[in-house]
């Protein structure tokens, strides 16, 4: 939105009779940022801290929190919190004791999910704004957040869930199924890259302790995954590769888990749907090796005899070229 002169004498007016600057940011659809930037350079003193307090105060606009009493109780949508929590989420208290629960992403199907979990559980109205990123060629971002004590004790009663040091807390390990892929799909939907040129799903974390009881989770809903240690780039830490393939394992993760992300749910989607394994015994596949020879010699590709046939590209490859060359 372009600040006009009408439109900064206008913050300027609403500000100066005690609007804050973030109420001010939801109504002109700015970042609040850009609302004390247009203040300043209007030469108009910004409050501090402790002034605003005060004058939210004696305005009603401070008040507790009042949550849900059913809050307590670990449900799929608490567990999905926690799960972006340990990804890209966070929990934070700042200085002047603002208690913090928040998500930004570029994905605002991602951090609408967020937000509306936190209302089923919390039974509070989370706002979503856009965060313009100034870096250039990145793309700005939505953010849900909310500002709650009782939230964020509730919260960090399951551990710390710090990037290096998160676990899956105990109660979800020992909730049901569902529960457990809530916290699953938080934290791929955090975390999680989809590869349709190798068909897999990868998640990277400098926590291999937490990546290692991810990978037993997925075990226990017969997912299995490979998780290895990736190349460290200058300073950083080293990190961990938690890698997911093969189309049962993409199966069972899309049926039994899933994205709230669409664009990544997608991008499963055609994976499985256009991935063919082994579904044909060898005894099977043996007897189309004549067809596999033939139409290589018309011409045809690994991957369109794959499809004429019905078995996959990697099936085909195999009997053509390597270890069932000698085979009749």
């Amino acid at each position: 939105m372009k600040i006009t002169p009408n439109i900064a004498k206008e913050i300027k007016n609403v500000y100066i009779n005690g609007e804050s600057g973030h109420t001010i940011a939801r109504k002109f659809d700015i970042h609040y940022s850009t609302v004390y930037d247009c203040l300043k350079r209007n030469d108009v003193k910004v409050r501090s801290i402790k002034d605003a307090g005060v004058l939210a105060s004696s305005k009603g606009r401070i008040f507790k929190h009042k949550i849900l009493p059913s809050h307590v109780k670990m449900t799929t949508e608490k567990s999905y919190i926690l799960g972006v929590i340990c990804g890209d989420g966070y929990v934070h208290c700042t200085k002047n004791k603002s208690y913090q629960t928040s998500l930004q992403a570029i994905d605002k199907d991602f951090v609408l999910e967020f937000a509306n979990s936190l209302k089923r559980v919390y039974g509070l109205e989370i706002p979503i704004n856009k965060v313009k990123i100034s870096t250039p060629n990145w793309n700005d971002k939505w953010q849900a957040r909310v500002c709650c004590k009782e939230i964020f004790n509730d919260i960090l009663k399951h551990g710390s869930l710090k990037m290096n040091t998160w676990r899956i807390p105990k109660i979800i390990l020992n909730s049901s199924k569902e529960v457990k892929c809530g916290f699953l799909r938080g934290f791929f939907d955090s975390e999680a890259h989809v590869d349709s040129t190798y068909r897999k799903i990868t998640a990277v974390s400098i926590n291999e302790i937490g990546l290692k009881e991810v990978k037993k989770s997925l075990s226990s809903l017969s997912i299995d995954s490979n998780l290895r240690k990736t190349k460290k780039y200058g300073n950083r830490k080293d990190c961990f590769s938690l890698t997911i393939s093969g189309r049962n394992n993409l199966l069972n993760y899309c049926n039994g888990i899933g994205f709230s992300i669409k664009r990544k749910q997608m991008k499963l989607n055609d994976i499985i749907n256009s991935q063919k394994l082994f579904v044909k015994t060898h005894k099977k596949v043996k007897k189309l090796k004549t067809k596999m020879i033939k139409l290589r010699e018309n011409g045809l590709s690994y991957e369109k005899i794959g499809k004429e046939l019905g078995i996959g590209t990697a099936t085909v490859w195999v009997y053509l070229n390597k270890k069932h060359n000698s085979r009749n």
